[in-house]
């Protein structure tokens, strides 16, 4: 084995340290969590100080948030386009990752821009 491997919960996967060390790429270039950042920026602009606990409640609110709103696209598109499951998921997935992770987060400075990150 060639490091200690780490449980990633958020892609429920088993990982090893040594390969998060050596592949360069968007990791390098990301500031943080983008609903971090949000949470971050928007308490600076309203002048709130929140404590690490509040803000990392914030930044759920803001990351499960953004995921509910794109929720009624799928029923949506199966209704009134006659598109299948899959079609319909993958559209939605597809226009929310887009819209919130191409256009929205870089946008409202919320990630590193677009240009700096390596495909």
């Amino acid at each position: 084995m060639s490091g200690p491997r780490r449980w990633n919960r958020s892609a429920r996967s088993c990982t090893s340290s040594s390969r998060r060390r050596h592949a360069p790429g968007k990791d390098a270039a990301r500031p943080g969590a983008p609903y971090r950042i949000a949470a971050e920026k928007l308490t600076a602009v309203f002048g709130l100080e929140l404590t690490e606990q509040q803000l990392n409640r914030l930044s759920l609110v803001f990351h499960y948030g953004l995921a509910i709103q794109w929720a009624p696209l799928y029923p949506l598109l199966r209704r009134r386009t006659g598109l299948g499951p899959a079609a319909a998921g993958l559209t939605a997935g597809a226009a929310m990752s887009v819209v919130a992770d191409g256009l929205m987060t870089p946008g409202f400075g919320f990630s590193a821009p677009t240009s700096t990150t390596r495909w």
